[in-house]
């Protein structure tokens, strides 16, 4: 069966570029390369894919996805959360006294512990809802780095704003594709089995045409942050000169490097985009 996007459900789909499964698995230590030979099964490529309506690129085929409560996952993200907290920080700071919240994906983050210290009503649910029937209930409905986890695009997209009462928000972080993030082809955080997708700003623009009753309210960028510089320096040197010569140069120039980095900072992207919907009353 020809693949289809998971947004739109229509066949126009073009091929970006074919990931061979057995170069994902070289990402991975062996004990957690094992345990992936079972997942990914038969498959031998892993194909990319364009959705030409939207232009939201994502894995196929989609069963190569792990889900969301995939035992390895905090495994694999341990040393990459892309902007997480730098999410919450800005969400938080959109809410309002009194509103009502729902954390998607999630049932005891530290977003929604502080939501707690300030006595707003909120609370978390695993993907999927089993046994919950979507109703607009919420003021607020947020998922922070989930969006890019589903091969379900569609259907998850659909039961946020199902949730959202009329005129409420539904906010989304996840990582920012068109920085440096983008260029770490052989990070195991930003592929299948943990990744279902690539967003980017016009992407998550398109979400808003998929799905009449949302509209963009506000798109915010992370500037990098210090914790990054490093690794962006790395990662722009790998383009110019390819990763092993770009390692080893950064290795020597960091230091000089880093002022003029920490100067620029805040026109250089980070890793995250914060988008935020509102569904039209």
């Amino acid at each position: 069966m020809a693949p289809h996007s998971p947004i739109t459900g229509s066949d126009r789909v073009e091929l970006e570029t074919l990931l061979p499964v057995a170069d994902l698995l070289k990402l991975y230590r062996p004990p957690l390369r094992r345990e992936l030979v079972a997942f990914f099964d038969d498959t031998r490529q892993v194909r990319v894919l364009r959705c030409q309506d939207t232009g939201y690129s994502f894995y196929y085929p989609f069963d190569i996805v792990a889900p969301l409560d995939w035992p390895l996952r905090a495994e694999v993200h341990r040393h990459h959360h892309f902007g997480q907290s730098w999410a919450y920080r800005q969400t938080l700071q959109l809410v309002q006294p009194g509103q009502k919240v729902l954390e998607i994906g999630a049932t005891q983050s530290s977003f929604l512990q502080a939501l707690a210290t300030q006595n707003q009503p909120a609370e978390g649910l695993p993907w999927p809802l089993a046994g919950v029937a979507p109703a607009p209930a919420y003021d607020w409905v947020c998922s922070f780095g989930r969006l890019s986890q589903v091969s379900q695009v569609k259907q998850f997209v659909q039961t946020c704003a199902d949730l959202l009462k009329p005129g409420g928000h539904l906010a989304f972080s996840v990582p920012n594709t068109e920085g440096f993030v983008g260029h770490l082809h052989r990070e195991a955080a930003l592929l299948p089995p943990a990744q279902a997708g690539r967003w980017t700003e016009h992407s998550l623009r398109a979400l808003a045409w998929a799905f009449a009753e949302l509209e963009v309210a506000q798109m915010l960028v992370q500037p990098l942050q210090p914790e990054h510089y490093r690794q962006y320096y790395q990662t722009y040197l790998g383009t110019v000169a390819g990763a092993a010569m770009g390692n080893w140069v950064a290795k020597l120039t960091y230091p000089v490097a880093r002022p003029f980095i920490s100067v620029r900072h805040a026109h250089i992207f980070g890793p995250a985009v914060l988008v935020v919907y509102q569904k039209k009353a």
